[in-house]
């Protein structure tokens, strides 16, 4: 895969981006977190099961496309 390929799918999926560029392994959950074109969202999870840690990677994803 050429790195304007590799560009184009980090841009459209940014669960792939996080996992692979950013080193992260995300709950199955928090997927949704990341790939959600909401502009609100409302997370009811426990404590430290990522919750931050994945707004933190869809902030660095806006940001960067």
């Amino acid at each position: 895969m050429t790195a304007a390929e590799r560009a184009v799918l980090y841009a459209e999926f940014p669960y792939v981006f996080a996992t692979e560029r950013l080193g992260l392994e995300p709950d199955p959950g928090l997927e949704l977190v990341m790939t959600s074109k909401a502009a609100e969202l409302l997370l009811l999870w426990s404590r430290q099961c990522g919750k931050t840690t994945a707004l933190a990677a869809r902030v660095v994803h806006f940001a960067l496309f």
